[in-house]
């Protein structure tokens, strides 16, 4: 998941790490957020969840990057039921869920 912070120690550097590499939808969400960092306003991007790094445990590799290829697959598989006009599987659509760009 991305996150986005501060440097510590350098107060004219700021920075967004964490990318999955899902495209324009985080892009965006990461400007917004390093904007109102920057700028110092307090806000729902200067103060949403992002700007602390992940909480929690992550699997260790390969099993992240497992992990990783099978909510990859299934938001592929749900978007191509979607415009075949197919409702996709509870399987697929549960595991589509966990993609933290669809929570923006």
């Amino acid at each position: 998941m991305p996150y986005f912070q501060q440097l510590p120690g350098r107060s004219r550097v700021w920075f967004g790490t964490g990318y999955s590499g899902d495209g324009v939808g985080p892009s965006r969400m990461g400007g917004r957020i390093l904007a109102s960092l920057v700028l110092g306003e307090d806000d729902e991007w200067s103060n949403c969840a992002f700007t602390q790094p992940p909480r929690g445990w992550l699997p260790p590799e390969p099993f992240r990057f497992l992990g990783g290829q099978v909510v990859k697959h299934a938001m592929i598989s749900k978007e191509r039921a979607e415009n075949d006009g197919r409702t996709p599987g509870s399987v697929v659509g549960a595991l589509s869920r966990l993609d933290p760009t669809t929570w923006v």
